[in-house]
């Protein structure tokens, strides 16, 4: 009996199985984990206030509690009820901002990244006055993201984020 091609083709199945094992099964993980992690780890109902800075001009929404039907207003540049939908998708957008790819942990130059100094500055104050302050920087090179920087971390996130920032105060203000 033939037995030889037998054994080679075992060999190889056996090696063909534990690469996908060993190898891609791995990498796959590891990148749908990348693909599900968020930049901040708190919930949009954590969020007390916002201070929006860009384009020369600082636009601060805080939430009022206890009152179900103005949740947010405008307290600079003008005293306004903000708009809650828009406010609220806002603190939702950033709470589950997904990192699209980790740069530079301590970049010697932020200039490439559009970082300095940065073109929106978001300040979250959470509840129990914790602060996150999110720069965010130019666009990506694909267009669908941009370079923002956390603490001395720049990471390339969604770009939608930019579309919020750029909005007028009479955006912002409930119509």
């Amino acid at each position: 009996m033939k037995f030889k091609p037998t054994i080679v083709l075992s060999v190889v199945l056996v090696a063909l199985c534990s690469y996908l094992y060993f190898i891609e099964l791995p990498a796959k993980q590891a990148k749908k984990k990348a693909e599900e992690s968020t930049l901040f780890s708190f919930l949009e109902s954590d969020i007390t206030e916002l201070v929006i800075t860009g384009d020369g001009q600082s636009l601060s929404l805080v939430q009022l509690s206890g009152n179900p039907d103005t949740p947010w207003k405008i307290a600079q540049p003008i005293n306004a009820i903000a708009d809650g939908n828009a406010v609220d998708t806002f603190a939702s957008n950033l709470a589950h901002l997904k990192i699209i790819k980790k740069i530079d942990d301590h970049p010697a130059d932020l200039t490439p990244f559009g970082l300095n100094p940065p073109a929106y500055s978001v300040r979250i104050t959470l509840k129990g006055f914790n602060n996150n302050v999110l720069d965010v920087g130019d666009d990506g090179m694909l267009g669908n993201d941009v370079y923002v920087r956390v603490g001395n971390t720049v990471y390339l996130v969604e770009s939608g984020i930019k579309t919020y920032l750029a909005k007028s105060v009479e955006d912002w203000r409930r119509q």
